[in-house]
């Protein structure tokens, strides 16, 4: 199969994910066990490919801060020196 250079996974929470809803919709509706066993197969997939992916903490109403924690990252990886 094909696999990423480099992947990021926001880990934020299911309660917190489905808080965040703008409409319902058939995802939803699958309810907190679902979501909760979606976000554990995440966590499951960045720690099986820990030399690629990334999991980045969800920080509420941070966008700028997350950003960061990426770019700082990805510059890292590459041995940037912007």
């Amino acid at each position: 199969g094909i696999n990423p250079d480099l992947a990021f996974i926001i880990d934020i929470s299911a309660e917190k994910g489905l808080s965040k809803e703008l409409q319902s919709d058939r995802f939803a509706a699958k309810g907190i066990a679902y979501h909760m066993k979606v976000n554990q197969g995440f966590r499951d997939i960045a720690l099986r490919y820990n030399n690629n992916t990334v999991l980045v903490p969800y920080i509420e109403n941070q966008i700028e801060e997350t950003h960061e924690r990426i770019r700082d990252f990805v510059k890292l990886r590459l041995e940037l020196k912007i």
